[in-house]
C-alpha cells in the first residue's frame, strides 16, 4: 500500500485559535507561527538562559505571510534568483 504525500492535515494554534497546516510550528513562548525549523531558530535568542527568549520575527529578517485561513506565519526570505 502506498503513502499519501499530498494532504498533511490541519491543526490549531492553541493560544490564538488560528488554523494552520500540519507542518507549521507554533512557538510555545510567544505563540507565533513559523513555516520551518530555520525560521523558528532565527527568532530564538539562545544567549538568554532564562526568561523571554523570543525576538521580533521581523527584526531578525523573517517575512510575515498569511495562509488561506488568515493566520500569520513567519518564514525565511526566499533565495534570490539569477
Amino acid at each position: 500500500m502506498g503513502y499519501l504525500m499530498g494532504y498533511q492535515g490541519l491543526h490549531r494554534n492553541h493560544q490564538t485559535g488560528e488554523v494552520l497546516a500540519q507542518n507549521v510550528q507554533v512557538c510555545t513562548m510567544c505563540w507565533k507561527n513559523f513555516s520551518s525549523d530555520d525560521a523558528w531558530e532565527k527568532h530564538w535568542d539562545r544567549k538568554k538562559p532564562r526568561g523571554q527568549q523570543c525576538l521580533n520575527p521581523i527584526d531578525v529578517g523573517l517575512v510575515a505571510i498569511r495562509n488561506t485561513k488568515g493566520a500569520t506565519i513567519y518564514k525565511t526570505r526566499g533565495k534570490p534568483r539569477d
